[in-house]
């Protein structure tokens, strides 16, 4: 079973080979990055303030 994993891997290894490269990075890419690390980071602090008061309690 590992092999068949191993192969598939590598196939799509290559596949992802013949796709082109990013154009551009401009201000709408550098603002959806920056809105995903605050909803993410707010997301992981609202997860770790959930555990903290169901432990707590």
């Amino acid at each position: 079973m590992a092999g068949n994993t191993d192969f598939i891997q590598l196939v799509i290894f290559v596949l992802a080979l013949f796709l082109p490269g990013v154009a551009a990075f401009d201000a709408g890419d550098a603002i959806a990055l920056v809105i995903g690390l605050i909803v993410g980071i707010l997301g992981v602090c609202a997860c770790l303030g959930y555990y903290a008061r169901k432990r707590a309690s």
